[in-house]
This record gives structure tokens, C-alpha cells and sequence, in this order.
């Protein structure tokens, strides 16, 4: 576990300090699986030797592919919300810790560059700072009951009984709910954007009607009444436009950090997280499938 960063500079009003997750709370993405696509893509064969890693535990994996993905801090989807949030909390004094999971390399690099935390808690090669280990981390930094937790997932139920406050990002499906019979929740702050509609932008919904072609021999044969027939072509329809819609959500998760340089691509739902929540399963049986291939 690694605290970098402390300062006595910024003593409010408020004593009681700030905590803030970072995968699915500051950033609308996951540092994890981005770095592991992005040794996928790079080199397939070291991305496996790293899966191997994973059964010494997630702190040696997460070190692994941090020691061979660098990461380009400035480019992450942040929430803007957020941010401002922090500002404000940092200006009236209120001291702000960076408290996640991801490992130490990267959590350095996004707190330097948003320049808003005193203090930065995360996993190192020794320690995955996630739920228990997390939650025994923030009791003996602060005392149960003595800081403030910003998250969004179900991991976050083990800490949120032991803060003072809760603060809920987007909270995940049935986050809030028990979140609310667990602690004290002071705020929630909800997703802006549609997701079903990143989903339909992400698949590329609208690339499905070149596959009406296969509707054309049953025309042509003054066949297209017949239910058998049609029940066919439409299953031929649905296969071969999901099958495109695979594709283009692989390249865009394997084209994230190129796509987020692009002027228009960086719009794109996975480049700006609006998938973050549905995308860190898909993309980690993803990359879990090309580096075994």
C-alpha cells in the first residue's frame, strides 16, 4: 500500500478528509482492464504470462502490467461533475485522498495531473487495496466513522457503513438502495448520459441495414411471405449484423487511447465511458480471449 503525497497545507473548516475511489468514480473507465487491452494489443504473449500472475494474487497482476503499460493521464474520461465537486471541497479547505484499487504507478499519474489530493492511497506490488484490505486501510489512516467516501460499486458497500458521509457516483444497479439502509448517504450524483443509447452508438446500429441484402433473393423470387424463408433470413440478418456489431466494439475498446487523441472518435461511447459500467466485463473476456489465441 503506498501513501504519497501527504500535506498539511490545506487544514479547512471540515476535519474530516475527503476519500475518493477512482475506477468508475473520478474516471469513467477502468485503469485495470485499459492497460491489460493495451498489453494485449501491444504483445499478446506477455499480456497471457501476465494472467499467470493472477494466481499470486491481484496485487502482483495489477504490478505486472503496470511495470509494461504506460499510461496517458490527461486523455481519461474524467467526470467533470466530479472535479468540480473536488475543486469546490479543496478550495473551502477540505482535504481530499485518492483511495483506490489501481495500482500506484497509474494513481500517481492521475493525481498529478488532476492536481486536487493531498494524499494518495493505492495497491502496490504487495497489497490490492480493495474492499477488506481497503476498508482496514481507511480505519487505521482516519478512524471508523472519521472520513467521508466517494464510490459507485457494490465493493463500496464494505466502506461506505464506516464513513461518516456517503457520496454516490453513478451508483451500479442496486448500489443506492442498500447503500442507503448501510450509511448515510449525503448525495448522489447520476449519470448524465443515456446508456442504451451509447450501447446503439456503439454497436453501430445503424451499419445493420446493409444486411437487408439478404432479404432480396425472397423478394426477387416472390417468396418473402413464406414463414419459414423469412424466419431464416432474418436469423441470417440478426447473426451477421451482431456479428459486425462484435468487431467494431473490439476495435473500439482496443483503439481507446487513439481514439481519445481523434478530434470525433474520442466521442465515441467507450472512449468517453459512457459504457464504463457494461464494458469492464465484456472487455476483460475480451482481452482474456485475444491473448489466449
Amino acid at each position: 500500500m503506498q501513501i504519497a503525497g501527504a500535506s498539511d497545507m490545506n487544514r479547512g473548516s471540515d476535519p474530516i478528509p475527503l476519500c475518493v475511489d477512482l475506477d468508475g468514480t473520478l474516471i469513467r473507465t477502468d485503469v485495470l482492464l485499459e492497460s491489460f487491452l493495451g498489453l494485449v494489443k501491444s504483445s499478446p504473449l506477455r499480456a497471457a504470462r501476465a494472467l499467470f500472475r493472477l494466481r499470486r494474487g491481484r496485487a502482483g497482476f495489477k504490478q505486472e502490467i503496470a511495470d509494461q503499460v504506460d499510461l496517458n493521464a490527461a486523455i481519461l474520461p474524467y467526470d467533470d461533475e466530479i472535479i468540480a465537486y473536488l475543486r469546490e471541497e479543496r478550495a473551502g479547505g477540505r482535504r481530499i485522498v485518492l483511495t483506490t484499487a489501481t495500482n500506484e504507478k497509474y494513481a500517481r499519474q492521475i493525481a498529478d495531473h488532476v492536481g486536487l489530493f493531498d494524499e494518495v492511497l493505492a495497491s502496490d506490488a504487495k497489497t490490492n487495496l480493495s474492499g477488506e484490505q481497503k476498508l482496514k486501510c481507511l480505519r487505521e489512516r482516519f478512524g471508523s466513522g472519521k472520513f467521508d467516501y466517494v464510490g459507485n460499486s457494490h465493493a463500496d458497500l464494505r466502506i461506505w457503513p464506516e464513513a461518516r458521509n456517503a457520496l454516490l457516483v453513478r451508483p451500479e444497479r442496486g448500489v443506492e438502495t442498500k447503500a442507503v439502509r448501510c450509511s448515510q448517504v449525503i448525495r448522489v450524483f447520476r449519470a448524465r448520459s443515456d446508456g442504451a443509447s451509447a450501447f446503439l452508438r456503439a454497436i453501430r446500429m445503424h451499419q445493420w441495414l446493409k444486411n437487408l441484402l439478404l432479404l432480396v433473393p425472397l423478394i426477387a423470387a416472390h417468396r418473402i411471405g413464406e414463414v419459414e424463408l423469412l424466419a431464416t433470413a432474418l436469423l441470417a440478418f440478426f447473426s451477421f449484423s451482431l456479428c459486425a456489431s462484435s468487431a467494431y466494439i473490439a476495435n473500439d475498446l482496443f483503439d481507446l487511447r487513439a481514439d481519445r487523441y481523434h478530434p470525433r472518435k474520442r466521442y465515441r461511447p467507450f472512449a468517453a465511458g459512457a459504457l464504463s459500467g457494461w464494458w469492464r466485463t465484456f472487455g476483460f473476456w475480451l482481452a482474456c480471449t485475444r491473448s489466449a489465441s
